[in-house]
């Protein structure tokens, strides 16, 4: 589950950065937190499997049709 959640968060940050939004903090995920407010006990590893793959199939769709310069970016990273 760490892996998905981490998805998520680099995708937000991917949106924010192509976009190139200078006002929007990024700030670090805590995945210490995350992990310790989380319940696994009813998932099954084909269903964290597909779950994984929609996930990451959505990051690298927001690459798509991105001009070179956005990819050059970099986001406002609190404390980075």
């Amino acid at each position: 589950m760490h892996l998905i959640d981490t998805e998520r968060g680099f995708s937000y940050r991917a949106i924010v950065c192509v976009r190139r939004d200078r006002k929007t903090p990024l700030y670090a995920m805590d995945e210490n937190h995350y992990a310790a407010n989380l319940d696994m006990s009813a998932r099954n590893m084909e269903d964290m499997i597909e779950e994984f793959v929609a996930v990451r199939k959505a990051l690298t769709l927001i690459f798509r049709n991105v001009p070179a310069d956005n990819l050059k970016f970099e986001g406002n990273g609190v404390g980075h």
